[in-house]
């Protein structure tokens, strides 16, 4: 929660905490704004739920190292897949097409569709006879 009573500095040494990125080294934006030293914070309307952008580099120092490797769903294998998805099953169903040429959008498409429940719902109950 941002204290908008406070001064810039306070607020880069708070995101500082967050983010490992000294205060020198931040530039902040607030809805296109960039929020320099001197301004006075009530005058970009900070609300709860509003998102502000911070830049910067973290010190290296201060970076520490995962406690466990990041390993990703495309590195996994089915079963891996499966325990990190607490799913029952390790089948792998494809969610699109093979990319051939230009078929990316179409891929990309299905994939969201695939997502969408509804859709699922509808298509699964198309030949079924209506209940009333």
């Amino acid at each position: 929660m941002v204290d908008t009573s406070q001064d810039v500095e306070t607020l880069k040494t708070q995101l500082m905490t967050l983010s490992n990125v000294l205060p020198e080294k931040q530039k902040i934006l607030v809805k296109g704004k960039v929020v320099k030293d001197g301004d006075d914070l009530t005058k970009f309307g900070l609300k709860d739920g509003l998102t502000i952008m911070m830049m910067g580099t973290a010190e290296e120092k201060l970076l520490k190292e995962p406690e466990k490797p990041v390993q990703f769903l495309e590195d996994m294998t089915p079963e891996e897949r499966a325990r990190a998805l607490n799913e029952k099953a390790a089948v792998v169903i494809s969610a699109g097409l093979d990319n051939l040429g230009n078929t990316c959008y179409l891929n990309s498409v299905l994939q969201c569709m695939r997502r969408m429940n509804e859709l699922k719902f509808a298509l699964k109950n198309l030949g079924a006879p209506a209940q009333g």
